[in-house]
């Protein structure tokens, strides 16, 4: 099955709920062509140690923004569908230690 962003057709892997899968998709139709019209958005897996702060990934899979001008649009679709991740952060360490940081002071 397939979602479309900005006219872009993404693989999404899942299924129907009653198959039981923990990925759950519904095909539909949008604009008279088949699309998944429902299916999980917020994607979660956390790991819990003894030595350290929890170990998370998570992704959006409908992407952040339902602007189509928007870089956040389809950004978290694509990655879903290739099986990627994004690191959650948790401790003042991890969060300094993002490639995507940016600090703004506001007077």
């Amino acid at each position: 099955m397939k979602v479309t962003r900005g006219g872009e057709q993404i693989p999404i892997h899942g299924s129907l709920g009653q198959l039981g899968v923990l990925n759950v998709i519904t095909p539909g139709q949008v604009g008279g062509k088949f699309d998944i019209i429902f299916g999980s958005s917020f994607i979660q897996q956390v790991r819990f140690t003894a030595d350290g702060p929890p170990q998370a990934l998570s992704v959006m899979a409908y992407s952040q923004s339902a602007d189509p001008n928007s870089p956040h649009y389809a950004d978290q679709t694509t990655l879903f569908s290739a099986g990627g991740w994004v690191t959650d952060r948790f401790t003042e360490e991890q969060i300094a230690a993002s490639p995507a940081l940016q600090i703004e002071v506001l007077d």
